[in-house]
Order: structure tokens, then C-alpha cells, then sequence
């Protein structure tokens, strides 16, 4: 009996080529919300569109967490960064600070 295997190399096989998938959160907790610097760029979006926000919106403490969570949820799909994939490793936790940074200071700057 004679048994074929097939040995046809993707682009799956290259860790060049490899893209994670979003990771779908189990709880519906999207990732920005404990990620620091993302949480940070959500507020800053946040006070833009709604200048008259909370003033202890930095302080956080309390059941005024969960309210601002809910707030701060709306403004991932504001920026459209909801299908952004969580950062998994050092070097792509740093490149995510960078440019989630970055894209804050340009949201600051543009306050004024």
C-alpha cells in the first residue's frame, strides 16, 4: 500500500509571514482597557470629545472605574481600534507603547 505525503511549503510555514489573529476577549474586557498606555490614549480621546468630563478622570478609584470602563470602551470604537490585535512579547509590547503614544500626543495636541 502506497501513501502519498504531501510536503508543499506556505506561507504559514515562515515566521516572517505569520500574523497572529485578534484575540477575542472571554470576558468582553477589550485589552486596551488594562493596557496602560492604550488606556491613557482612550482618555485623552475621551477628554476631547467631551470636555466637560469627569475631572478625576486620572484619579481613578472606586465604582468610578467601572463607569469610566464603560466610557472608555466607546472610545476604541471611536478610534476604530477595536479589531487591533493584543501585543504579545516585549519587543511588540514597546512598539505598541510607542505608537499608542504617539497617537496621544497627536490627540493632546490637537485639544488646543
Amino acid at each position: 500500500m502506497n501513501q502519498v505525503i504531501s510536503l508543499e511549503i506556505t506561507s504559514e510555514d515562515f515566521r516572517q509571514n505569520y500574523v497572529p489573529e485578534p484575540i477575542v476577549p472571554v470576558n468582553g474586557r477589550h485589552w486596551m482597557l488594562d493596557f496602560v498606555p492604550a488606556r491613557d490614549l482612550l482618555k485623552a480621546t475621551l477628554l476631547k470629545r467631551t470636555p466637560s468630563a469627569d475631572p478625576h478622570l486620572f484619579r481613578e478609584r472606586g465604582a468610578n472605574i467601572q463607569a469610566l470602563d464603560v466610557r472608555l470602551d466607546e472610545m476604541i470604537d471611536v478610534l476604530g481600534l477595536r479589531g487591533e490585535p493584543r501585543p504579545v512579547g516585549h519587543v511588540a509590547c514597546v512598539t505598541a507603547s510607542v505608537k499608542l503614544l504617539v497617537r496621544m500626543f497627536r490627540e493632546a495636541v490637537s485639544l488646543r
